[in-house]
């Protein structure tokens, strides 16, 4: 940009800026309108109910802002609007489950994502080989402490209790 182009630039902001403070201090503008009548110009603090003054405007001020006015009609509001969206999940109702076993799933009960589900209902079915060897483990410790137990060995009742304890 050359000199001359920023000189006249700059002069037409200056100018700009001379037009509106003139207006707008001549006592004709809506802010000084505004100020006469006890409202607030933007970023002043509103007044207390008790101390607010109604805004009033000339017909020519109202005019040089665009205020129209019109009577109040009670009817149905036939406006519609056409919009465009995303629907997604509310992420606050969302879980992630993860089993901490080994294994594959052998029979899914939700069929879809987003499928609802309720506290407490299955979502699936989990074969695990390392499952199945514990409950074997389990079952066999639970055998091995009844029969130890009835028959009177007192220190293989407790290796067996021992036994079953660590395999639960």
């Amino acid at each position: 940009m050359n000199t001359r182009t920023q000189l006249l630039l700059s002069a037409g902001i200056v100018g700009a800026a001379l037009i509106t403070v003139g207006v707008f201090t001549r006592g004709g503008g809506a802010a000084a309108t505004t100020a006469q009548a006890g409202g607030h110009v933007h970023g002043a603090s509103a007044p207390a109910a008790e101390s607010a003054n109604p805004v009033r405007l000339s017909a020519e001020a109202a005019r040089r802002i665009g205020v129209t006015y019109a009577t109040v009609v009670r009817k149905p509001l036939r406006r519609s609007l056409e919009l465009v969206g995303n629907v997604t999940y509310d992420e606050t109702r969302l879980t992630d489950v993860n089993p901490r076993i080994e294994g594959w799933i052998d029979r899914l009960y939700v069929d879809f994502t987003g499928a609802p589900v309720r506290p407490g209902e299955p979502l699936l079915a989990v074969y695990s080989p390392m499952l199945v060897s514990a409950q074997e483990e389990l079952i066999l410790a639970r055998r091995l402490a009844d029969e130890a137990g009835s028959g009177g060995r007192e220190r293989a009742a407790r290796s067996a209790r021992g036994l079953l304890a660590a395999a639960r």
